[in-house]
């Protein structure tokens, strides 16, 4: 008797996790600070991920939701560990690439006051690509004034096409981030990388 109340409270505990990691995500997603401030405490994983392996805060920074955004990087718990800031989605995305290709620019802003996001400004996704290419992808001239400023920004690093961020602008019709892109590079030094 007693070992099936267990394993029935076991399950239900389960239950409520599962229930739990599911609105948490959602509340991301939406931008829901209410919601993610009230799911927060009883978290006991803030890392969550959902069917293209993205979490809270890679789909905060995906939607555009800056408050969610720094809500997620400035929590500290007891109960659990930090988010990750450096996780990467099933493609291989930081939530630098998202911002950066979902054109939010206030996002990319707060991203980048962070020394983890710094630390990794140079990342690249499943295609080869940094936050910079992907910013030149879109046209995300604001994003690509950012990322120029960083330390550390290579404008150089070459995709698994071969190309740097302004030869991906260029190919996508942004000749005037494209130009940008090439004075940035010049000023950067004569060595191109592979990722």
């Amino acid at each position: 008797m007693l070992r099936a109340a267990k394993e029935w409270i076991d399950r239900d505990i389960k239950s409520i996790g599962e229930a739990s990691s599911k609105q948490f995500l959602k509340d991301a997603e939406n931008g829901y600070i209410i919601g993610l401030k009230a799911l927060l405490p009883i978290m006991t994983n803030l890392d969550p991920v959902d069917g293209d392996h993205n979490t809270p805060f890679l789909l905060a920074a995906a939607y555009g939701h800056a408050s969610a955004t720094e809500l997620l990087l400035n929590y500290t718990s007891t109960r659990c560990r930090p988010i990750d800031v450096q996780h990467r989605n099933r493609d291989g995305n930081t939530a630098l690439h998202l911002a950066c290709i979902g054109r939010h620019t206030s996002v990319v802003k707060l991203l980048l006051k962070y020394r983890q996001v710094i630390e990794d400004v140079n990342a690249v996704n499943k295609e080869g690509n940094t936050a910079l290419h992907c910013a030149a992808i879109v046209g995300h001239k604001s994003a690509i004034d950012l990322l120029a400023r960083t330390p550390g920004i290579n404008f150089k690093i070459v995709n698994k096409k071969y190309k740097t961020p302004r030869h991906m602008a260029k190919l996508n019709g942004n000749k005037t981030i494209s130009e940008d892109l090439h004075k940035f590079a010049s000023a950067d030094g004569p060595s191109c990388k592979i990722m």
